[in-house]
């Protein structure tokens, strides 16, 4: 399983994401910038850092089966110490960009956003062989990064595959 390119492959959907309100609006960006690991020292907020913190490799079919974990961390900044507001509007923004728009699509596959997106990867970037299926959120959070910050986290569920036709898509 080749991390890289499915980081590139999920940083590229999200600059994608260009239309009115999208992530990379070329005239009202809400983020500053989409970032694997960690951001750069002197990134601007908001932005989101990308990490994949499981892929557990299933031995049930005849080829191996990773559950993968994506998650993705979106930071705003606190107007002061215990002043959240323009930082929930902000996060809320992003959230709603990171999930999509699947429930208002008759197929239920979002134009943007990753909540039910199918990871239907280039051949160039097939990840040894492999295939995703569908997206799931799974898990959602907010806290305080610290007194000036305040953080979003999704945690999305994938499968990847040489056999994806025995895994079904939600």
């Amino acid at each position: 399983m080749n991390v890289a390119n499915l980081c590139y492959y999920l940083i590229a959907r999200a600059k994608a994401d260009t239309a009115t309100g999208g992530l990379y609006h070329a005239s009202a960006p809400i983020v500053t910038g989409v970032y694997v690991g960690v951001a750069p020292p002197k990134a601007a907020l908001p932005y989101v850092v990308i990490s994949l913190p499981d892929a557990s490799n299933m031995e049930t079919f005849t080829q191996p089966n990773w559950e993968t974990t994506i998650r993705f961390a979106a930071y705003a900044k606190l107007d002061a110490p215990g002043e959240a507001s323009s930082a929930l509007q902000v996060l809320s923004n992003v959230i709603d960009r990171l999930v999509g728009d699947w429930e208002q699509q008759e197929d239920r596959q979002p134009t943007y956003g990753y909540h039910r997106h199918v990871l239907q990867l280039t051949p160039e970037l097939t990840i040894g062989g492999y295939q995703g299926s569908a997206m799931v959120l799974v898990n959602t959070s907010l806290q305080a990064d610290d007194e000036r910050v305040l953080q979003a986290v999704l945690e999305f569920k994938t499968f990847y595959s040489r056999e994806l036709q025995l895994i079904a898509d939600p």
